[in-house]
Formats: structure tokens, sequence, C-alpha cells
């Protein structure tokens, strides 16, 4: 994993840092010793960069000619940016830098640096590299080793968290690979826009037009429909028919045979972070700070969508409102501190905000609050809302909404909200 996390073009794709933990984790209950763990990383990420640099060295320019470079030449221009600014040591820095890591070594040997100094300082930053990311989780698999005595589905459950964490990284960022506006496929559908008249008119209505070129919300629209027939393949059958079912009751077993103390606790307090109390502690003062910034617009879709998803969940019966809540609030935030990216970096903003929606949903599994079907129906309506919330802000998103020392202090009056009905619940 580390060796892949390093490479150039791999480690764009590959969610790295979740990878790494899970697999430090099952490391530190018992498979792998800490010293080989650690080596191991090391060693890996010594090799993946050090390959990087010497196909940069090798191909020079020619990579500019080569898939994904060719179609997205700022990933190159960014390091060059980045390594013209802060020279050798641009390679320590960059190790811990998300965006621009496995594009470094390989801008690196494009530019010449001598080998010898790029593995000196390559295997020096690898040294404090390794143990920053694998010791947290190898640290957490231990302490469950030896403190608890856990059932043996979470094993099972834990693989299950962090494939689909994974294949939800994977999946977003090939999306906004193949549909940002640069895209091929974004362009034909573009093409085919301007030749129908309704069309275009509803297009160029909907567009944001932040720069010279409008933009359509193709992935926000995309996302409301998947959610929508979703939604509709979950919530309108018979929930008790013999496929939802069943599958209601298999999940509902299995979390009642995983029931721990220690899981009831780490659950509880999962479970009371996407209450709704909670979600508007976090979600308020932001609002507060868009209506200072004149942000108005802003801030009346993210209190509507609020004010939605609550009475949308209060009437529609067999909806998690928790999962709802969570996955609105959370991908919603994630939607407008993407914005103001560039459109190839916003991926992992995306990524990350499914994080705690899962974690809310394997949570509301656990203590039996919801069904499957209720929660991926919570899921699915947070989603639609979410989408259409970005779909009808798209047209009023002009100016960019920048961040001030005053955005710092509504953070941590959410926090202190968010702590305060956690310490009611």
């Amino acid at each position: 994993i580390a060796f892949l996390e390093s490479l150039a073009i791999a480690g764009i794709v590959i969610p790295g840092v979740l990878l790494l933990f899970g697999a430090s984790a099952v490391a530190g209950g018992g498979t792998l010793g800490i010293w080989v763990a650690l080596s191991s990383a090391l060693i890996g990420a010594v090799l993946g960069d050090c390959l990087s640099f010497f196909l940069g060295k090798t191909l020079k320019d020619h990579i500019r000619d080569l898939w994904p470079f060719r179609k997205y030449p700022q990933w190159l221009n960014n390091g060059e940016k980045f390594f013209a600014k802060h020279g050798g040591k641009s390679v320590i820095i960059g190790r811990f830098v998300g965006p621009i890591r496995p594009v470094l070594p390989l801008v690196a040997g494009m530019l010449d640096m001598p080998a010898l100094r790029f593995v000196s300082i390559n295997f020096i930053s690898a040294l404090g590299w390794a143990p920053l990311y694998v010791l947290p989780g190898y640290l957490f698999g231990a302490s469950l080793q030896r403190d608890l005595n856990l059932p043996e589905g979470v094993s099972s459950l834990g693989w299950l968290i962090l494939a689909i964490a994974a294949g939800l990284f994977i999946f977003v960022r090939l999306s906004h690979w193949q549909l940002n506006p640069d895209s091929r496929l974004y362009q034909a559908l573009h093409n085919w826009v301007d030749r129908q008249h309704n069309v275009r008119i509803f297009w160029h209505w909907l567009a944001e037009n932040r720069s010279e070129k409008p933009v359509f919300p193709l992935l926000s629209t995309i996302l409301t429909l998947i959610a929508l027939i979703a939604f509709s393949f979950i919530w309108l059958p018979d929930t008790e028919s013999s496929f939802w079912g069943e599958l209601n009751h298999s999940t509902h077993t299995y979390f009642v045979e995983l029931k721990n103390p220690w899981l009831d606790q780490l659950f509880e307090i999962s479970y009371a972070l996407s209450g709704m109390s909670t979600l508007i502690a976090l979600s308020a003062p932001l609002v507060i700070w868009l209506l200072l910034k004149r942000h108005q617009i802003a801030a009346l879709h993210i209190a509507v969508a609020l004010c939605f998803v609550f009475v949308l969940t209060h009437l529609l019966f067999g909806v998690s409102r928790e999962t709802a809540g969570a996955t609105l609030v959370y991908t919603l935030l994630a939607a407008f501190i993407a914005q103001e990216m560039s459109h190839h970096q916003r991926w992992w903003i995306y990524g990350l905000s499914m994080l705690p929606v899962l974690v809310t949903s394997v949570s509301t599994l656990y203590l039996s609050e919801n069904s499957l079907t209720e929660t991926l129906a919570g899921i699915a309506i947070g989603l639609i809302i979410c989408g259409a919330t970005r779909i009808s802000f798209s047209r009023h998103n002009r100016r960019p909404i920048s961040a001030d020392k005053w955005l710092i202090g509504c953070l941590l009056l959410s926090l202190s909200g968010m702590a305060i009905v956690l310490k009611m619940v």
C-alpha cells in the first residue's frame, strides 16, 4: 500500500491514508510486529518515490504526452511550481501534502535533480512519514487486541467498512475524472446541448458563472438522479417482501450478535453526532458566518435544505432521520468547501464527507435504531436534497466564499455547540 500510495498516478487514485490505517490496525492486532510494519511502510514509500523519480528522469518531457498528464497538464505544472519554489525541500514537504505528493518525485526526475541527492532526501523524509502514517492505526489495532474481547464479527465488519470507504473514494475520484468540465464526456454533452434550443436555455440558466466559461452542475444533476432512482428501488417496494425482508432480518441478526459493551459506547457517541440537534449546532454558526460575509443566498440554501430534510423525514415513513440529516449536512458542507478548489482537487473533499455518513449508518444499524432499508433510504434522501440544493445554488454562485479569522471563530463555536449537545445527550 505504501508503495502504490507513493507511486505517480496510482497515488492520485488510491485512498492511501485510509488503506494504510486499516492495514496498520490489522498489523497491530498481532499480524505483524511494529518494526516489521514500520520497515515495510518505509521500504514501500522509498521504492515508490524512487521509481517515480527514475521514470521522470528517463522520460523527461515525454511524460506530458502520456495519460493522464496529457489530459490534466496542471498536475505537472503545479508540481513544477512547487519544486521551483522550495527546491530540494519540496521532496520532504511534498511527502506530507496530499494533492501534489504522488507527482513531486516525477517532477524532480524531469528537472534533473541529482539522483543521489533525491534518494537521500527521500529516505530521510520517509523515516518521518512511516511512523506518522503507521503508528496511529497500529496502536489502535493493538489496543483493541489487548484490552477488549470483541466478537469474531468485528474484523469482518472492519474490513467491510474499509472496503466500502475505499470504493467510495475511488468512485468519487473516477467520476471527477470523467465528468469535470475539461473531460471529453462533458464537452460532448455540451456540444449536444448547444444543438437543442430548449435544453440549451435550461443548461445556461443553471450554469455557474464564476469564470468566462459557464459550468453546468453536471455532477450534482447526476447525483440527484441516481439518488432518486436508488430511493425508488429502496423505499417504494414493500420492505416486508422476501428480498428486503430477508436482508433487513439478516443485517439485524448480524449486529445483534456483534453486541459488546465497548462497541455500545463507541456507536452511541457516533450516533449522537448524527442527531438533528448536533447537526444544527454544527451548521448554525456557519450559516451565521455566511450571512455576515453577505453570502445570503448560500446561507438561505443551507438553511432551507436543513428544514426540508427535517420536515421530509418526519412525513415519510421508513426513512432514517439520522442518516438523512448526516448525509445532507456533511456532503453539503463538503460541496461548499470544494467549490473554492479546482475541479481536479475536489474529489478528496467529497470522499472524506462520506466517512461520517458511513459511520452514522453503521451506528444506526448497530444500535437497532433503523433497519437497513431505512438507513439506505435516509442516505438517498440526504443526497437528493444535497444535489438539488447545489443545482439551485449554482446559478447564484458568482463570487468566491473566502475564509477569514471569523470563520475560525464560527468553527470553534460549532465544535463547542456539538460538545454541549453531546454532553446533554
